[in-house]
């Protein structure tokens, strides 16, 4: 075909690539002189009308949906053609490779690099699902990466000839005329003039061919099979492999499966087809992280997406790949735009750490005096104070970060130049709500406590809920980001440590029967606004897991992308951590030292 003119106009170039059931070839436009990709039915398949429609099925889909994730179809037609007619489908020129060619050559892809395509491959199945197509086909060769001249790629998503068109909402169970699977050893039945509609049905034949084992590969096994299977078996859903009714979650499992092979550079399933009906039946993937080295959020984002049940994966690929997403840099992008924040508001926040900061010292003061009028003896006095003052510091601590959620969320509805005092007049009417939420989670023990109880100051402003309502909503939404949760419980508690760390100082004095005294708990006191700078990363936690698609309340820039390790802890978490327990471990020898002379 290389030279001719298709239609009266397309002028076809150069052949682009080959498939089983077509071609794709460059061409250009006559009358525009634009260059386009024409993709066209193989001969051998031309002639049979379920091919046909499933090119106007293709071309249906794609032109009911405008994102910038999906390619864009401009054409479709029939041609006349030496030896009949040549249905073939028009769609932008796209620059790059397919993910398939980008994975073999770059076998450890980093993974906020793996987030961002998922990202995108998430935004097109999201748009796509909302205008009730599913892809039923979603793979590496069908995933396009276009370089876009800033380091990074855009994602097209590509081949929507096998997708399931439909009204969401009203998913219809597609009918089952070919059986799941032949009998051993006997053909699949074949009928070239089976109806459209009824190629849909999922139908696996027992071909021993081996799958592929995770690397890229283009070959037999990775191409979308003509005749009844339609799908890429190793991409398959339960549901769609098994022949059952399938919806968008059937396009997530495969998401979950792209993400499993671009993570650990294999796929979750190795084996024959007919293993593969069985896995679906009874088996269960592999943990990502034991795989290779990923922290294990992102392994259990990755298996959420890999559930058997429909209903046990997220309510959307969206959720899917946020959830991803989350788990890779959360905890790093927290605390940087938890400093930005800071920043960017750095009058007010001064304006409001002011009284705070003052409140603090005196009411640790005042712990200090008041246990010598109310407790005589030494002795009660070495647990009452360090415990009231550690009480004293995370409270102030969940202070300063609803106080950061007050004045994002200020930033939102307000109508003339921001007031911080409008911001302190809030939270001081919230405080009685804040303390009591304060005092129910130290109590509420249950799976998530202390780790997941970092967002309730939060939702205490942004959701107006309190209490266990509160503290249970954020345990739910830090569900899958252990590491963002220690690390920020590492810094909540830190100053509470160090508090009661004079515990140990106190016993220390009382075991050599010389004065108890507490008063450097004031001094402790004074490293409060550190707290500060962390203080709006729990908002940010918020915005990546509970915001609506209408806009965070954080508006900063992107950071930097970082390296990523699967360790339980940042580098600076360790470190933060690492100085509380040398100074708990200093106080310890201190004791032992004095007992011992």
């Amino acid at each position: 075909m290389i030279g001719e003119i298709l239609d009266s106009k397309y002028r076809i170039d150069k052949q682009l690539g080959a498939g089983g059931m077509g071609n794709v070839y460059l061409a250009t436009h006559l009358g525009t002189s634009r260059v386009v990709a024409v993709k066209v039915i193989a001969p051998k398949w031309a002639k049979e009308p379920q091919f046909l429609a499933r090119f106007q099925r293709e071309a249906q889909a794609c032109g009911r949906l405008r994102h910038p994730n999906i390619v864009n179809v401009t054409d479709f037609g029939v041609a006349k053609a030496t030896g009949g007619d040549m249905p073939y489908l028009v769609m932008e020129y796209l620059d790059g490779q397919t993910l398939t060619e980008f994975q073999k050559a770059n076998p450890q892809i980093a993974l906020p690099l793996i987030a961002d395509l998922l990202d995108q491959i998430g935004l097109a199945l999201t748009e796509a699902h909302r205008h009730g197509i599913v892809h039923r086909d979603l793979k590496p060769d069908n995933i396009w990466l276009e370089p876009n001249g800033r380091g990074g790629y855009t994602v097209k998503v590509l081949d929507f000839g096998v997708a399931k068109v439909n009204l969401l909402g009203q998913w219809t169970p597609l009918p089952i005329e070919t059986p799941v699977a032949a009998a051993a050893g006997e053909p699949p039945a074949a009928d070239d003039r089976t109806p459209a509609e009824e190629i849909e049905t999922i139908a696996l034949a027992p071909v021993p061919s081996v799958l592929s084992s995770g690397s890229f590969d283009s070959g037999a096994d990775a191409k979308t099979m003509p005749g009844s299977l339609v799908g890429t078996p190793a991409y398959m859903s339960p549901e769609q492999a098994l022949g059952k009714e399938i919806d968008f979650r059937s396009d997530i499992y495969s998401l979950a499966v792209v993400a499993y092979a671009l993570a650990c550079s294999r796929l979750p399933f190795t084996g024959t087809q007919s293993g593969l009906l069985e896995y679906h039946q009874s088996g269960s993937p592999l943990r990502p992280d034991r795989v290779c080295r990923i922290p294990a959020d992102v392994s259990d984002a990755i298996l959420s997406g890999l559930a058997r049940e429909p209903a046990d994966r997220p309510l959307s690929a969206i959720v899917f790949t946020r959830r991803f997403h989350n788990a890779v840099d959360v905890e790093f992008l927290a605390l940087r735009r938890s400093k930005a924040f800071l920043l960017q508001h750095l009058t007010a926040y001064a304006l409001l750490l002011t009284p705070i900061y003052i409140a603090v010292i005196s009411m640790t003061a005042l712990i200090i005096e008041f246990s010598k009028k109310i407790l005589p003896g030494a002795a009660p006095r070495v647990l009452f104070v360090p415990l009231a003052a550690a009480a004293l510091f995370i409270f102030s601590d969940n202070v300063l970060r609803a106080t950061a959620a007050l004045i994002a969320a200020d930033e939102q509805v307000r109508v003339r130049r921001f007031l911080w005092f409008r911001v302190f007049w809030k939270l001081v009417r919230m405080l009685p709500v804040l303390i009591a939420t304060q005092v129910q989670s130290a109590f509420f023990v249950g799976p998530g406590w202390v780790v997941g109880d970092c967002l309730w100051p939060v939702i205490c402003v942004v959701e107006k809920q309190s209490g266990r309502a509160a503290i249970q909503r954020s345990r739910d939404l830090m569900n899958g980001l252990r590491s963002a949760g220690r690390a920020l419980a590492v810094r909540h508690f830190s100053l509470a440590v160090l508090a009661m760390a004079e515990a140990a100082n106190s016993l220390r004095l009382l075991w050599r029967h010389a004065p108890v005294e507490q008063e450097t708990l004031v001094i402790a006191s004074l490293w409060f606004p550190v707290f500060s700078l962390f203080a709006a990363a729990p908002l940010f936690l918020y915005d990546r897991t509970a915001a609506s698609e209408s806009g965070p309340l954080l508006q900063l820039d992107r950071t930097p992308e970082v390296r990523i390790t699967a360790r339980a802890l940042s580098t600076s978490s360790t470190i933060w951590l690492a100085v509380v327990l040398i100074y708990m471990l200093y106080e310890a020898v201190k004791i032992w030292l004095s007992s011992a002379r």
